[in-house]
Parts: C-alpha cells; structure tokens; sequence
C-alpha cells in the first residue's frame, strides 16, 4: 500500500477478467438451423471487452460442420427504439465491422434484436436467444 502523510491507500489491484458463455439455436426455415456459441470477455470494472462468436450449421447427413469465427469488441449501450431502458450489447467484428445486437434478457439470457433476423424467420416468430452456460 501507499502511505502519504499518514494516509495509507491499498495497492491499486488489477481487475479480474470475467468470461461468460452463452449458447442458443435458431431453426431453419428451409433447411438446416445454426448454432450460436458466444464467449464474452470482460472486466469486473468495465461493461465492455471482447468477445468470440462460433456459428455452427446444424449437421447434414451426419456430416459435421466447421464453425464461422466472429472475433472483435464488445460495448455496452442503454436502450433503442421499442425500449429505452434496454442493456443492449453491441458486438463489432475486427475484420469486417460488421455489427450484432443483443438485448439482455435477465441474468442468463441474451436476445438478437429481431431487425437483424433474415425476414423468412421474423415472418415464422423466431427469436434468436442465447442462454448463459452455467
């Protein structure tokens, strides 16, 4: 610790980094559904970090499938247009900026906001949530 004139103030401590998995499906309308595995990174500190997103299609024939990687930066938002109290998550790829939506649904579960569904699931009521692993 540090002391100053008879102040003594503990050691400045480095912030513990948090991972937390979530894992969802979303069915296909026409063909086979996809898997979602996403691990966010962060500090105890910040409400922003990184995060990893695997993107699986559901096996075909038995044949398994490679995942898609989507790796970048995660930052926490308040609110959008349907609710303004909403905890959003913004993720943003660091190869091609292309950027997802999650809406924090409770403690254990993150939603795709649903303008970034494909129209054929929007049109068949599907959401896209993401159930925290334990």
């Amino acid at each position: 610790s540090l002391q100053v004139a008879g102040y003594s103030h503990p050691a400045k401590q480095t912030p513990v980094m948090q991972t937390y998995e979530y894992k969802g499906f979303i069915p296909g309308v026409e063909g086979p559904g996809m898997l979602y595995d996403l691990s966010i990174l962060r500090s105890e500190y910040s409400s922003d970090g990184k995060y990893i997103l695997l993107t699986t299609l559901q096996q075909i024939n038995n044949r398994k499938q490679l995942p898609n990687t989507s790796r970048g930066s995660l930052e926490m938002q308040r609110g959008h247009a349907e609710d303004p109290n909403a905890t959003i998550y913004k993720l943003t790829d660091e190869v091609d900026d292309t950027i997802l939506y999650l809406q924090v649904m409770g403690n254990n579960r993150l939603r795709l906001l649903t303008n970034q569904l494909p129209d054929s699931l929007k049109q068949a009521g599907f959401n896209l949530d993401l159930e925290l692993v334990q």
